[in-house]
């Protein structure tokens, strides 16, 4: 004996001659989800069409000129997103933001939860899927709150909305401040850092008679030259005077003298023996020029962070002080003039629709199931078969 499967107008015969079993279950469904339909609440949706503010970014506006410089380049390595929308879904999401509007509402006794055992999770629950935060394309930001009640969906919405610019403003606020002392503490480091460079140059100047190194290095070297050109000058009158009125001479031992006298002022130009505050000891001038060029250039360093962090800081300053709208509204909530949902047609049809095929399915298998009623019997008797 084989399973013998009936064929699709045998199928379609047995579902007419079932009319009156479809008429009843359709009839029964379409009166039990009507009864349905009507007894549910309507809900009503109210939405607050907000505008959320740039991100401050502070400081990066003065990090260069026009929207380009290391402002572009810091605006790229941040992501082309709005920072404010993100903290706007992390605000409204937050457990703190649904506590408040818990409380604000009583959605406890609204939602009927005083009983259950963690009345404040299941109301959190219940508040998260009765609200939506979309952030869209355009840039705007949607709140939307569903309740039954439609004044209170409206409230709620503007609750959210004041929530969000209280919460947003502080953590702004505190942002803020943070950055202002962080750029004053840097600036007043900068300060004491080029006092305290000062003060070493003032100690090396003391030290070495240096003040402007490149011009005394050069009005030295100008003396030398002089002196030297002296002593050239001596050198050969001596060896003249030698070989023409020879060294016993007065005028000889006079020559000899001034050369001698030139030598030792060459000697003490370059060594600077005497310590006058006025020359400088060639021998030291390596150490003393890379001794001055660091302290140069340390102080050159610390007058641009000065020149660069006394912007900042104003600008900190005022950042501190003002309040900047968190969110401009676009579309303020208000009270909805019809319902949102249920959608009791759909619901009907639907259930209709489910019914139909349930009932279409049971037939089909209760056919098979007819058709080959000596087969399925043997096969319980005999599974080897």
């Amino acid at each position: 004996m084989k399973y013998s499967a009936p064929s699709g107008l045998e199928v379609l015969r047995y579902l007419t001659s079932r009319f009156k079993l479809f008429f009843i279950a359709l009839a029964i469904a379409a009166i039990g989800s009507v009864v349905y339909a009507l007894l549910q609440d309507n809900v009503y949706k109210s939405t607050a069409n907000l505008f959320p503010a740039e991100d401050r970014s502070v400081g990066l506006g003065l990090l260069g000129g026009g929207g380009g410089g290391l402002s572009s380049l810091a605006g790229g390595l941040l992501g082309s997103r709005n920072r404010s929308v993100d903290r706007l879904y992390v605000l409204l999401g937050s457990e703190s933001i649904s506590r408040r509007v818990i409380d604000r509402f009583n959605l406890l006794e609204v939602y009927e939860l005083q009983g259950s055992e963690n009345p404040y999770w299941d109301a959190i629950n219940e508040l998260q899927q009765n609200t939506q935060f979309r952030g869209l394309r355009e840039g705007n930001f949607l709140i939307e709150v569903w309740d039954t009640d439609k004044e209170r969906a409206r409230d709620m919405a503007n609750y959210y909305v004041e929530l969000v610019s209280e919460l947003n403003t502080q953590i702004a606020s505190s942002e803020a401040t943070l950055y202002r002392e962080f750029i004053q503490n840097r600036y007043q480091e900068s300060l004491e850092q080029i006092e305290s460079l000062r003060q070493r140059m003032k100690e090396f100047q003391q030290t070495y008679g240096v003040f402007e190194l490149p011009e005394q290095v050069k009005a030295n070297i100008e003396v030398i030259g002089q002196v030297v050109s002296q002593q050239v000058e001596s050198e050969a009158k001596v060896a003249l005077l030698r070989e023409t009125i020879g060294t016993n001479n007065d005028l000889y031992r006079r020559a000899v003298s001034e050369r001698d006298v030139l030598r030792n002022t060459v000697d003490q130009l370059y060594r600077n023996t005497d310590k006058s505050p006025l020359l400088l000891s060639f021998d030291e001038l390596p150490e003393i020029a890379d001794q001055y060029t660091r302290l140069m250039q340390d102080i050159e360093v610390e007058i641009q962070i000065q020149r660069f962090m006394l912007p900042l800081f104003e600008q900190a300053r005022l950042e501190e002080q003002k309040a900047l709208p968190v969110v401009t509204i676009i579309d303020a909530p208000r009270i909805a003039e019809r319902k949102d949902k249920p959608f009791r047609a759909l619901i009907v049809l639907g259930t209709l629709l489910s019914v139909f095929i349930l009932l279409i399915i049971y037939l089909v298998i209760e056919l098979h199931i007819r058709k080959n009623r000596d087969f399925l019997k043997s096969l319980l008797r005999d599974p080897a078969a």
